[in-house]
This record gives C-alpha cells, structure tokens and sequence, in this order.
C-alpha cells in the first residue's frame, strides 16, 4: 500500500467560546490516499471545514497526531507551515478568493512568484498550460469583474493547480454556481483526477458534489460515521 498523503490518527479539536470548550472533532482516524477524490459530507457544525483547515495546515489540533506530506504538523512552526501551503497544498475557495486588479493570467502566474519560479518564460508556459486545462486560455486577460462565476472559479482552480500540488482542497467549491455551471467545474476535476491523479479533498452540502466524489465521509457532531465509495 502506497504511503498515505495526509494522515490524522486520534485527532480531537476544540475551540473555545466564552468559557465554553466546543468540540469540533472527536478520536478522528483519517487517511488521504493518492488517486483520491473524497468529499466531506453532513449537517453545519459536523466537522466538515474543520478537517480541511488541518489537512491545509491552517490549524492545528488539539490532541492526536496530524502529517502532512510527511511533516509533523505539530512540530512544525508557523514559516514551515506557511512553506507547506506554498508548495504542496492547493486551495479553491467558494468565493474564488481572485485578486481583482489582476487579471486571469496574473491571478494564476501570483503562486508561482511566490513559489520562486524565477524564468518569466516558464512560468507563461504553466500558467496558458493551466488556463488551457480547465478551458478558458482566451480570457487571460480579463479582470474578474468581467467574468462569470463559472469563469472566475475556472481561473481560481488553475491558480490551484499551477504550482502542481500534492492535493487540492476544495471549501463548497460550487456554493455560488448554478447547477450546470458547477456540474461542469466537477467534470473537469473528475476527469484531472482520472486522467492525471490530481487528488481532491471538498467540503460539501452539494449532492452533485457527492455524485461526482469518489469517495463519501460522512461526518456527524465532530465524528466520522461512514467512508465509502461513490461516484459516476
């Protein structure tokens, strides 16, 4: 069996509100595997984004052992982390998150300046590669005010994938598109997925997401209560 992406073993979180401890996650065991694409799935308050903020290094839990890319994420400080995220870790969000004085192509190429990648030449060549994966290398000059939300999302997912992460995380990523706009943002993760294993991780209320998710977590007051296959 191949080496686990992300790991978390006996993982428990808490937050604290007003003097009142609120447990987020409880005793969680949970592997992201190569090839996945898996959904988190249940009710508002289930644990849902709190799995992806520590599977995105943004937080760190409570109790338990979390790893990452084969770091410690305990252990790690606050420029480690920062230096995971960077290089391993893509994001989606549900607001898209794009820079608006930028345009397309801007928005995409910003990672990869902040990765380092020095040669103008080759960051051109991954970011039209990137916009051209996901269908909209003629819109590299609009701003995203002048785009849909189906395009801004485009855009947002390039961005992801450009610095070529280990995995992507995905928060409600069709939260604010139509169904046939989000079907077709799903399509196209599902076929990266398949043709070139880039591996997905949502958080989702979206039963088209679940429907297009290759594997399903259901999470229930800060529990995982099933993990199984799915998908079309």
């Amino acid at each position: 069996m191949e080496a686990p992406i992300a790991e978390l073993k006996n993982v428990s979180k808490n937050y604290q509100a007003e003097n009142v401890t609120v447990a987020a996650l409880q005793n969680i065991d949970f592997r992201l595997n190569p090839g996945d694409m898996v959904a988190f799935v249940g009710p508002s308050g289930s644990g849902k984004t709190t799995m992806l903020n520590l599977l995105g290094c943004l937080d760190k839990a409570t109790s338990g052992e979390v790893s990452v890319c084969q770091v410690n994420v305990a252990g790690a400080d606050h420029n480690q982390l920062a230096e995971l995220r960077n290089r391993e870790i893509g994001f989606i969000f549900q607001s898209y998150n794009l820079i608006p004085v930028l345009t397309a192509f801007e928005n995409v190429e910003f990672p990869l300046i902040l990765q380092g990648v020095k040669d103008p030449r080759e960051r051109r060549e991954r970011v039209e590669a990137a916009l051209a994966e996901v269908g909209i290398r003629e819109l590299q000059d609009r701003r995203p005010s002048y785009m849909s939300g189906g395009q801004q999302q485009r855009v947002a997912i390039a961005r992801a994938l450009v610095k070529k992460p280990v995995f992507v995380l995905a928060d409600e990523p069709t939260a604010n598109l139509d169904s046939k706009t989000g079907e077709e943002i799903l399509k196209i993760m599902r076929k990266m997925n398949e043709e070139k294993g880039v591996v997905f991780v949502f958080s989702t209320h979206d039963r088209m997401v679940m429907k297009y998710a290759r594997r399903l977590v259901g999470l229930r007051d800060g529990e995982i209560v099933s993990d199984g296959g799915n998908g079309v």
